[in-house]
């Protein structure tokens, strides 16, 4: 088990003399529990002028991510099963986000793996599916 933090402050100057200060910070934990591994994160984040306005609109924004991992034989598993929670609510409403997906992974070599994932759009009520290889070099 790990238990942390995160933590960000930066401005960043605008057009026309705007500037925006963007703070965020949460907390990070992941678990292990025999084949099942589940990590969280939640967010949260402040920015004073976020689209550069000559008068300041401060906008809040609030994130979920949790990610839970089935690893049959544990490190030695060439099949995973994942399943994933994102969700982003924003004073901005344009930013509003919230999916959850579902993902088998099998390992065909060690840089290349087969990939089927389908993803629920929970904000717009749509799916997408995907098929396909990954490899690196």
């Amino acid at each position: 088990m790990s238990i942390g933090g995160f933590g960000y402050y930066g401005k960043e100057d605008g057009p026309l003399d705007t500037e925006n200060e963007i703070i965020y910070l949460g907390p990070d934990l992941n678990i292990s529990v025999g084949k099942f591994e589940f990590t969280g994160q939640y967010l949260y984040r402040k920015d004073t002028n976020p689209k550069f306005y000559s008068d300041e609109v401060e906008a809040e924004t609030n994130g979920i991510v949790g990610e839970l991992i089935f690893s049959p034989r544990l490190d030695q598993s060439r099949f995973f099963v994942t399943a994933l929670y994102n969700l982003v609510d924003s004073d901005m409403d344009a930013y509003d986000y919230q999916t959850a997906t579902l993902s088998g992974t099998y390992l065909i070599a060690r840089n290349l793996r087969l990939i089927a994932e389908v993803t629920r759009d929970l904000e717009y009520e749509v799916n997408r599916g995907v098929l396909g290889l990954v490899t690196a070099f």
